[in-house]
């Protein structure tokens, strides 16, 4: 008689409680949780009663019989028990409870109509009641309901009463397809129809429809006029059109449509303000979205799974915009170009946008995710606007973009090493980043990577991994010399080739302040290396292995005011840049030793007057000359350095005075004096031009002029080299102002030595003083010239 507690718990086996439990008045808890063959249940005296668990009870069809006064903090359990009918004596122990749970009672097919009396009742649930098809009509009386949960019940008419729960908060009769099937609960032809809302349902916020076998009209018309609502869950429907009175939901933040297979439109939201979140995944009849949408405060928009949408509205409309997704849009061609506008974007997902050629430039501030895999139509990054967050994620794994260009992201401090994992890129571009200090550890896992420019950044050292790039041709990390590079005490380094970046072209180093050490001692194993840009830097010695640079052609070392004298040069080298005091000191070598150097381009001393100064002017061009005449035993008249082409940048474009006879005509005949060829003295022409010549041709006319005697020389000439060429073509060299300037101003010193004009077969036993005239024809774009006969004793 004093027994107070009795747990039975998981008594898996006991299948009835005896009678005589009814006697137990001083019974406070009751547990039988997980007792799943009880069927029979004596009378409960409740008493004393404060908690009754029949959870799991699934055997249990009949609601025990109570004795007794039931006490207002009675607690009971009843879920996932087979209780199939709440017997309305109970009611009358339930008026002052405010939570009612019958959820997961699988075999209750109603309620009692006295649950109206519950007028205390805030939250009812009967949720996975899977066999209860009706409420009662008298639901409407809980008139300070504000939850009703009938989720993954039969339910398919709530009774018209319902309308009057005007305090009524949340109303569910979704389905979860996952737990009973689509449409698993509906017998075949058996519509959920959603009564008139006639202006009731005041409070309500919370609306799930879901998965409820929705067509054309089971919405009502009206639902305009849920005026409080927040938050509609539509998908999983099958209706072709929605109420037009649904554009009126003004308070609503979420809308989520998604599933609606059989949905051809969609309605212009432009009278919904405060709309957050939009949902139209997997609407695979959905062709088209309304032109202009008008959603200021839309922050999630989900358009992944439209199969047939093949464009996109402007996005104008949309400045909160967070998170885009449009997975699988497999139709799509092209995003609006607005979507640059959003600023606030965070999450950007295309996965398999197959389709997709055309993406607009996109602003980043705000992004943080960005994936693009399976977008094999795309082959260029979009275009970045904003300043890249380091902990930007981007996913395109094995994927065909070939190209990022990030060029001129003022704000950007470092590359996200997600980047690293774009295994089909092929250039990266990070040109003017001018706040850009490394480079991802990992960046030598672009096994693609052709071309990646990093120039005017604060790169200072590269990563080790950067020599793994063998398919790399093009590399520069230089600095603009008229801008600020490195700081102070900062010194780039090299990393060791170690016989990596096997097909590395182009190499530019320019104003890197690169110091002794700052190239690798290797460098000689960059055996494509065919132009190297080193000018601007503060190293008093380069390495010794640049001599073995066997593809080498092109090397600038302009500008480098420690190097005391030139390195040993590659053999096949035939262009090179340096200063106007480098070659005075240098000339002889670089004449008589580097035969196949055809172009040395300098600029003018560091005093810029000495490009003015006429005695060195005219100083450079005599010893120029000599020296490449002293070659004249050595050489046949096929022979290419006789070819050769020395080019300096003259401020003035001026000739030296040192070659006398000088004009501005395209065709200029120059009479001989008599006698001018001196056996063992006389050298050969020294010709001189300024501007863009493509050819000259050089005839030497005999005196007595009988038209078969001519001497003929047709000589190729070029302004800009084929190296300068391939810089164009990497973006290094750029044809601004000043560069048309330099062009312009370029001097170019060609020495004709008489043994690539004098043809013995053809002087009909003439020697040369039987030549009275040399003609020189220009094509082309032609300044200026200057000439001169060149012996080896005349004064300096």
């Amino acid at each position: 008689p004093n027994l107070e507690y009795l747990n039975l718990e998981e008594c898996s086996d006991l299948e009835e409680v005896h009678g005589s439990l009814g006697c137990s008045r001083k019974l406070i808890e009751l547990h039988l949780f997980h007792c799943k063959s009880v069927k029979r249940f004596p009378c409960v005296n409740v008493g004393s009663l404060e908690y009754l668990d029949l959870y799991d009870c699934s055997s249990l069809e009949k609601f025990p019989e109570i004795l007794g006064r039931m006490k207002l903090e009675l607690e009971i359990d009843m879920r996932y028990s087979g209780i199939r009918e709440l017997p309305s004596s109970i009611i009358q122990y339930l008026t002052h409870t405010t939570k009612l749970d019958l959820s997961s009672f699988k075999n209750l097919v109603a309620l009692p109509s006295s649950i109206s009396l519950l007028k205390s009742l805030v939250e009812l649930d009967v949720s996975g009641c899977s066999k209860l098809e009706s409420l009662p009509e008298e639901i409407g009386g809980l008139e300070n309901l504000e939850e009703l949960n009938a989720r993954n019940t039969l339910i398919s008419r709530p009774p018209s009463s319902i309308v009057c729960l005007n305090k009524l908060k949340s109303l569910n009769f979704g389905k979860d397809t996952e737990e009973m099937g689509y449409l698993l609960g509906f017998k075949d032809e058996v519509y959920f129809m959603f009564p008139p809302v006639a202006e009731g349902l005041h409070s309500l916020e919370i609306l799930d429809l879901s998965c409820c076998n929705l067509t054309d009209g089971g919405l009502p018309e009206d639902i305009g006029c849920l005026s409080s609502l927040k938050s509609l869950y539509l998908g999983g429907n099958n209706f072709e059109h929605l109420p037009r009175s649904i554009a009126q939901l003004v308070a609503l933040r979420s809308l989520n449509l998604s599933d609606c297979k059989c949905l051809k439109e969609l309605l212009n939201f432009t009278r919904m303000p405060n709309l957050e979140k939009l949902s139209l995944k997997s609407c695979v009849n959905l062709e088209e979205l309304p032109d202009f949408m008008v959603m200021p405060n839309l922050e999630t928009l989900n358009l992944s799974d439209c199969k047939r949408l093949k464009e996109l509205p402007g996005f104008m409309g949309m400045p909160s915009l967070e998170t885009l997704n449009l997975s699988n849009c497999v139709s799509l061609e092209e995003v609006h170009h607005s979507l640059g506008f959003c600023k606030k974007l965070r999450k950007l997902q295309l996965t398999n946008c197959e389709r997709l050629k055309r993406f607009p430039a996109l602003c980043i501030d705000s992004l943080k995710y960005l994936c693009l895999r399976d977008c094999s139509g795309l082959e260029n990054f979009p275009e970045i606007l904003g300043s890249m967050k380091p902990e930007l994620e981007i996913h395109m794994l094995d994927r065909r973009i070939r190209e990022l260009n990030l060029r001129g992201f003022k704000n950007l401090v470092t590359l996200p090493s997600s980047i690293c994992q774009l295994k089909s890129l092929v250039e990266l571009d990070v040109l003017g980043c001018s706040k850009l200090e490394t480079l991802p550890e990992e960046i030598g896992d672009l096994e693609n990577l052709v071309r990646l420019n990093a120039r005017d950044t604060l790169i200072s050292q590269p990563p080790p991994s950067i020599v793994r790039l063998n398919k790399l041709k093009f590399l520069s990390f230089a600095k603009q010399k008229s801008e600020k590079g490195l700081e102070d005490g900062v010194y780039f380094v090299f990393p060791p080739v170690a016989e990596g970046l096997r097909s590395l072209e182009i190499l530019n180093l320019s104003y890197c302040n690169l110091t002794d050490g700052g190239l690798p001692e290797d460098i000689g194993c960059l055996s494509s290396l065919k132009v190297l840009y080193l000018s601007g830097n503060n190293f008093e010695h380069l390495p010794r292995s640049m001599a073995q640079l066997g593809a080498l052609r092109s090397l600038n070392l302009t500008e480098c005011k420690s190097l005391t004298q030139l390195p040993e040069l590659p053999p096949e080298l035939n262009e090179l840049h340096v200063d106007c005091h480098m070659v005075l000191n240098s000339i002889h070598d670089l004449v008589t030793k580097r035969k196949k150097l055809q172009r040395v381009i300098f600029m003018p001393l560091y005093d810029k007057d000495d490009a003015y100064n006429d005695s060195i002017y005219d100083l450079f061009a005599h010893t120029l000359f000599q020296n490449i005449s002293s070659l004249q035993n050595d050489i046949s008249a096929s022979y290419s350095s006789s070819l050769r082409v020395f080019t300096i940048v003259h401020p003035e474009r001026k000739i030296p005075s040192w070659l006398q006879n000088q004009g501005m005509d395209r065709s200029v005949s120059v009479s001989l004096p008599e006698n001018w060829y001196v056996c063992d003295n006389f050298l050969g022409f020294a010709v001189c031009y300024s501007g863009s010549l493509i050819d000259t041709t050089v005839h030497l006319i005999p005196l007595c002029n009988d038209g078969m005697s001519w001497m003929t020389r047709e000589l190729e000439l070029s302004n800009r080299s084929e190296y300068d060429e391939m810089l164009l073509m990497n973006g290094e060299l750029e044809l601004s102002d000043n560069s048309e300037r330099d062009v312009e101003s370029t001097i170019h010193f060609l020495f004709v030595p008489l043994a690539g004009l004098w043809d013995t077969s053809k002087a009909n036993g003439k020697t040369p003083n039987d030549y009275g005239h040399i003609r020189l024809s220009f094509s082309g774009e032609m300044k200026k010239f200057g000439f001169r006969l060149l012996y080896k004793d005349e004064p300096t």
